[in-house]
């Protein structure tokens, strides 16, 4: 159990993680990919002054280390909405690294 999900283990889902690890919250990172930074290799210039995977390499290590984040790699994120609706718009803010694909219901008429 968690107080907040980030899905993507990026450079912002990392950022994400540890804003809410800061807070108390216990907090658990998920990524599909087999290594956290995202694109961060492909990234050119510095994130916070530092090269960009030092900067992944800094961030994955101290949220490691913080007691309240929980690091899921090779891990796909599944959720389901109960309250959407298609006369609504989606309560949704897609995170980082994760697609929203709404479940065909009955009445429901695709955009």
């Amino acid at each position: 159990h968690c107080d907040v999900l980030v899905i993507g283990a990026g450079v912002a889902g990392l950022a994400a993680a540890e804003a809410a690890a800061a807070s108390g919250a216990k907090v658990i990172l998920a990524d599909e990919n087999p290594r956290v930074g995202g694109l961060a290799d492909l990234a050119a210039g510095t994130i916070e002054d530092a090269d960009p995977l030092d900067w992944v390499r800094d961030k994955a290590h101290a949220l490691a280390k913080s007691g309240n984040v929980h690091v899921l790699t090779r891990t796909t994120a599944i959720g389901q909405i109960e309250t959407w609706s298609p006369r609504t718009t989606s309560p949704i803010t897609s995170a980082v690294g994760s697609t929203y694909t709404p479940s065909p219901s009955v009445g429901w008429i695709p955009r």
